[in-house]
Parts: C-alpha cells; structure tokens; sequence
C-alpha cells in the first residue's frame, strides 16, 4: 500500500498540496468533516449512519512516512 502511495506521489491529480476537500464537498451541500484520530472516525462514521439524511465525507487525513525503528 506505502509502495503504491508513493508511485503515485507527484503526479497531476492525485497529489494536490493544499486541498480541501471538506471546503469543497461542503459548497456542494454535503456534510463533511475530518477525523484526526480513531476515536474522532468512530464518533463521525457512527453519527452519518445515525443521521441518514443526505451524504456525509468523512475526509481522513494520512502520511505515506513510514516511521523509523
């Protein structure tokens, strides 16, 4: 998965700096939200299943680093 990441890394599309995602699902009129962490995740994916009124992004931001050991 980190291998195909970073195949991908650089090219037109698929790597924009500076995206907003939410901002721009959000002037579409679809509920969006990040999660920074699991906890958050579980609380917006169990809160959109709840909800069920029209779509939701859940955007969860991720790093191609793998850490050092």
């Amino acid at each position: 998965m980190v291998r195909a990441a970073r195949a991908r890394a650089g090219r037109p599309g698929l790597d924009i700096p500076g995206l907003d995602i939410t901002a721009i699902a959000t002037g579409y009129g679809v509920r969006a939200h990040t999660a920074y962490g699991a906890g958050e995740l579980t609380k917006l994916v169990r809160d959109a299943a709840a909800q069920q009124d029209g779509p939701v992004l859940i955007d969860v931001p991720i790093t191609t680093e793998l850490p050092s050991l």
